[in-house]
């Protein structure tokens, strides 16, 4: 009777092992997910998945500033929980489609746990998008958004530039100097409108106020908006919640940047 008492607690020590192991990759995957623009949804199925293949189910709380995950076994009798902080990257949908591609690739063909992990650290561990080319696209972007709402020639060159000075020091002051994001963002869209009001000062443009009005379109946080959206069609009403007051709040800031410009500039633009 000792020894089956013997090695059934040895048996169940080892899934206790196994499930801590399980739950600390599935956390860091989802904070991965999370800090690259993903949906709460997509970290729920994601996790939910994997969870059924390496463990029998996984519990998945999201919360606006940390994920809860909870593991079961097969029997439902061990359990083990982690938690982990959501991390606030930039943006990068290649990494949500090849992380849910693994996901799924998990889910279809059981891969083993190990293989997994050295999967997901080749899929973090891939460089991002050279920032210059990021940078120049952006402007290239926002210039279009002043030509397609009526912009002249003049006035889609002052917003290229005005968005490619607005977004590099948004960029160096909220990642390079650690500045609170909404700091930045109102003092990149006063940056911007400060310098598209050149269209006014130098009266070198028909459409001026134009290129006010869309020199500050590319700090509009359309994602968070989308994924807000998207969170409370899947009942993730807190989640939805939390991130259409972030992004309405930066929209705010932006708002800020823009009134401060034209007051610093004494344009009549309102």
């Amino acid at each position: 009777g000792s020894r089956i008492d013997h090695k059934w607690y040895i048996m169940k020590q080892v899934q206790a092992i196994q499930l801590r192991k399980v739950n600390d990759f599935l956390c860091e995957f989802a904070a991965s997910l999370s800090g690259s623009g993903a949906t709460a949804a997509q970290i729920d199925q994601s996790i939910e998945k994997m969870g059924h293949v390496y463990a029998g189910e996984a519990d998945v709380t999201i919360l606006p500033s940390s994920i809860l995950i909870t593991l079961w076994d097969k029997e439902h009798e061990n359990s083990y929980a982690g938690s982990v902080k959501m991390k606030s990257k930039d943006l990068n949908f290649n990494m949500i489609i090849k992380l849910c591609q693994l996901s799924c690739k998990v889910d279809s063909c059981a891969l083993p746990l190990a293989e997994a992990v050295a999967e997901y650290k080749e899929i973090v561990a891939q460089k991002k998008m050279n920032s210059v080319a990021v940078l120049l696209l952006s402007g290239l972007a926002n210039a279009s958004f002043c030509r397609l709402f009526g912009g002249d020639i003049y006035a889609v060159i002052i917003v290229l530039v005005a968005t490619l000075c607005g977004f590099y020091w948004k960029n160096k002051l909220h990642a390079g100097l650690h500045i609170d994001i909404r700091l930045a963002t109102i003092l990149a869209s006063c940056i911007s409108a400060i310098i598209s009001c050149s269209g006014y000062v130098f009266n070198i443009s028909s459409t001026p106020d134009i290129a006010v009005g869309t020199s500050v379109l590319y700090l509009i946080p359309g994602v968070p908006y989308i994924n807000s959206l998207h969170d409370a069609i899947h009942n993730h009403h807190v989640c939805a919640f939390s991130r259409f007051m972030q992004a309405l709040v930066l929209t705010m800031c932006l708002g800020i940047g823009l009134a401060l410009a034209v007051m610093i500039m004494n344009i009549a633009y309102f």
